[in-house]
């Protein structure tokens, strides 16, 4: 058994030219919050909103650049204009690769950050933000009724719920 410090992130190469190799990592939760907040089409695509294909295909592009930059570390920090700028950078970079080039560091980052797939992720995705809803629409309720002897404690979670399996 390995501890948290010894963990490496996975990496997959993407072979660019004959003598370039792309590190691609995989997404982290900060890399994928970053690209949600983003580009929206994203956030409704695995919300269950439905997939807006006028969306993808008008924002879609321009989230190309972004997305493998980021799936290769480079995702902005607040307050470190240094450090954004090289995202920038990476961001433009990552962008003037051709499609084919493009679409390989993005096959790559899949596979290194849904180790399952995408669909267990995003359904996992879903059961989170419903339980987190469920249990704020309950927290809600409870400020907006009178204190009782009751109050102080925490709603419990319905009776049942789990998370989907992997």
């Amino acid at each position: 058994m390995v501890g948290i410090l010894d963990l490496l992130p996975k990496v997959e190469g993407v072979q660019i030219d004959d003598k370039q190799t792309l590190e691609v990592k995989g997404l982290s939760a900060k890399g994928i919050a970053y690209l949600l907040t983003r580009f929206p089409f994203l956030l409704k695509a695995i919300s269950g909103e439905g997939i807006d294909l006028n969306a993808i295909f008008a924002e879609g592009p321009d989230s190309v650049g972004p997305i493998i930059a980021a799936s290769c570390g480079y995702v902005p920090r607040e307050h470190d204009d240094g450090w954004n700028a090289k995202c920038k950078e990476a961001e433009e970079s990552a962008s003037a690769l051709d499609i084919t080039t493009q679409m390989a560091c993005l096959e790559a980052m899949a596979r290194v950050t849904f180790k399952g797939g995408l669909r267990p992720f995003v359904e996992r995705w879903r059961w989170i933000t419903e339980q987190c809803m469920e249990q704020a629409s309950a927290i809600q309720a409870m400020r907006s009724q009178k204190p009782s002897s009751n109050s102080g404690h925490m709603p419990t979670p319905p009776s049942g719920t789990s998370p989907p399996a992997n």
